[in-house]
Parts: structure tokens; sequence; C-alpha cells
């Protein structure tokens, strides 16, 4: 803490959690929607999701690596693919308990098409894909770790593997500390945000 390099390290590694985090939210809502609203996506998507989500992800380093090299885009990029899964299946289930009666009305009332996702159906199902957001937190930052030790590229699972090849266990040990903390304190950060959805919903 007294050079920086650990806020260096730590920086860098919400970063890239948070920039797949993101990514994955937002192609795994389109996703998820898609395939609660339209039976041929459904039909189309649900098998590879079913293929892809229970593979374990550290697999693809390797390939990730070969295509997008060993600096933060390849990392994002494994964590966005590691997290739209959890996203996708919240999303899919959050719209389709959507209240039919709100969206009958709604579509009877002229809205329609996107307009009818964004106003009504979105609006509805985000205090649901807001929890598949927190189940895929602790996935992002699992994955963004695990890549920076087998990979490399800075953060702190980069340092934490140079510090034990090196026997620097005072090291070791307070980035393990450091990794626990962080993740304990961004889930009790989105636990407290989900708590204050409904209360703001209702409003």
């Amino acid at each position: 803490m007294a050079d920086g390099s650990l806020f260096g390290d730590l920086t860098v590694s919400l970063l890239r959690a948070a920039g797949g985090l993101a990514a994955a939210t937002i192609v795994g809502t389109a996703i998820g929607v898609a395939m609660a609203r339209v039976r041929a996506v459904d039909w189309l998507l649900d098998p590879f999701i079913a293929l892809a989500f229970p593979s374990p992800k550290i697999a693809f380093i390797p390939v990730f690596i070969l295509w997008f090299g060993i600096d933060s885009l390849s990392k994002i990029l494994l964590v966005g693919f590691a997290c739209v899964f959890p996203i996708v299946i919240g999303t899919h289930s959050a719209v389709r308990a959507v209240n039919r009666h709100l969206v009958w009305s709604a579509a009877s009332l002229g809205t329609e098409g996107l307009a009818l996702v964004t106003r009504i159906i979105l609006p509805a199902s985000f205090p649901r894909i807001f929890a598949a957001m927190r189940v895929a937190l602790p996935v992002a930052l699992i994955t963004t770790f695990t890549a920076e030790m087998v990979a490399g590229g800075g953060g702190m699972g980069a340092t934490l593997m140079y510090s034990q090849r090196f026997f620097e266990s005072p090291t070791v040990f307070a980035y393990i500390v450091v990794m626990l903390a962080v993740g304990l304190a961004l889930d009790s950060i989105m636990l407290q945000i989900q708590q204050k959805i409904p209360a703001a919903r209702s409003d």
C-alpha cells in the first residue's frame, strides 16, 4: 500500500471486471429479452446456452489470448463471456414473469415493439435482472483474477502469482485478503442497491 502498487493492481483488475460485466449485462439482457419474446430465437439459442453455461470458462483463456493478446481486451472479453450466461438466464426468467395483463394493457393502448420493451417490460423486469447481475459479479471477479494469474498482464492475479514464485509470502497473503475484502464489499453494495429497487419503483 505504501508504494501504491496494491491500488494500481486493484484498479486494473476492477476495471477489467467492470468492463466485462457491463458488456455481459448489455448483451445478456438483449439476448434474454429476445429469447423471452421471440419463440424462434428461444428455440435457436436455448441449446447453445444450455451447452455453454456449465462449461469451464477458464479453459478458454488460451483461445482468448491467441485471438486478443495478453492485455486487458482478452480479459474483459473473457469476463463478458463468463458472465453473459447467468444474465441471459436471469433476464429470460424475469421477462417471462412480467404480468401479462400489464403487457396486454400497454399493447392495447398502442405501445408496441421496442417501446413496449423499453417502457414496460424492462422496468418491470429490472429487479430480477439486477439480481442476476449480483450473481454474475463474483463470477466477473473470479474470472478476472484467474485470467491474470494464468496470462499475466498486470492486475491483482498477476502480482499474486509473481509473488508466489519468489516466495514473497506477505504479499501473497495481503493480496488474497484484499481480493476477499473487495468481493465482500462489492456484494454488500449490490445487496444494498437491490433492496432499494422495490422501494424506488413503488414511489
